[in-house]
């Protein structure tokens, strides 16, 4: 019969040989254990691959196009994670809808309207196909009223909600933990990467390359010039596609966003940002049936990068045309409201 000898009385040899086996085998685990969380961007989000170009002292990271980091914009404005809700509170005109909102009204002559007859406004898109919830729940939050809404409804009226917009108001402490990682790690990555910056917080945070916008945090724009290169797509119309949503359900739901806004539909402005395929006729017959007004600019040789986004110069452009248009309504809505 074998007798096993206790580890006490092993020779030193064996000893030896067995600590070191235990030790490689909790060292092993460990490291899985490490790889597998690391890897799950859900319990441990990373900014390293994020371009780190455009931090300042008046914007932070909105998105960027990684699987480890993702959106961060949506949450923020829900949870107060930046000091950007009073801004949206005071703002007289709100610009709502989706990332192409963003792209077209996040100008230099939309920036420059607004500030030369002294109305405030804020930019108030968000990406990831965030349509007519994401506002309206945020509005009854935070109790928004603003004087004048300017809509692009292409389309927005539909009460879809993405899984990017389920995260952002879900309640949940890991999802609580989530988004201030990323803060956390936005703060690391903004000291790090300053011009002097050196060592090795520096060569794992500052090397970045993904697509990656910033946002304002007092009137809302995007900062694009590190996000999508451009292809230099055309813009087109094209009223035949499929929506998914019918001018009739779309207009139901705008009269329900519009009560709870509580917002005078004469100071509602509807329009559709150009794209590859620009739903022009969708938009004006929805305005129509609503009987707010309608503003559509479609200047020639407008450009996207994308297919869907107008390029800077299209979009310094296309708001240009729009302010003009708008303007009168805009003053008129912001002078009876205050």
């Amino acid at each position: 019969m074998k007798v096993s000898v206790p580890a006490a009385i092993l020779p030193p040899s064996q000893a030896r040989a067995r600590r070191f086996s235990v030790a490689f085998l909790l060292l092993a685990v460990v490291l899985s254990l490490a790889i597998f969380v690391w890897k799950r961007s859900d319990v441990f989000p990373w900014i390293g691959s994020c371009n780190p170009a455009g931090y300042s002292d008046e914007t932070f990271m909105a998105y960027c196009h990684s699987s480890r980091f993702g959106d961060f914009e949506h949450r923020a404005y829900w949870k107060q994670l930046e000091p950007v809700m009073q801004h949206v509170q005071a703002a007289d005109v709100l610009f709502l809808g989706n990332s192409r909102t963003q792209y077209a009204f996040s100008t230099q002559p939309v920036l420059e309207w607004f500030e030369q007859h002294k109305i405030a406004h804020y930019v108030f898109g968000f990406g990831m196909g965030s349509q007519n919830t994401v506002p309206e729940r945020m509005a009854e939050k935070y109790k928004l009223k603003p004087s004048a809404l300017v809509i692009n409804a292409d389309p927005f009226f539909t009460d879809y909600v993405s899984i990017t917009n389920q995260n952002a108001f879900e309640e949940s402490p890991t999802r609580d933990w989530e988004y201030k990682a990323k803060m956390w790690l936005q703060a690391r990555q903004k000291s790090s990467c300053a011009d002097d910056a050196s060592g090795l917080m520096a060569k794992l945070l500052c090397q970045g390359k993904d697509e990656t916008l910033y946002r304002y945090r007092e009137n809302g724009h995007w900062d694009v010039r590190f996000f999508r290169k451009n292809m230099h797509i055309p813009v087109k119309v094209d009223n035949n596609q499929n929506l998914g949503v019918t001018v009739d359900q779309a207009a139901q739901i705008a009269t329900r966003f519009f009560e709870n806004f509580g917002i005078d539909k004469e100071c509602v402005i509807l329009t559709v940002t150009p794209r590859a395929q620009t739903p022009l006729a969708f938009a004006t017959e929805l305005s129509e049936r609503l009987g707010v007004s309608g503003i559509f600019p479609m200047p020639e040789d407008l450009i996207t990068v994308d297919a869907s986004h107008l390029d800077p110069d299209s979009a310094d452009l296309w708001s240009s045309q729009f302010m003009q248009a708008a303007a009168a309504k805009l003053e008129r809505c912001a002078s009876a409201a205050n």
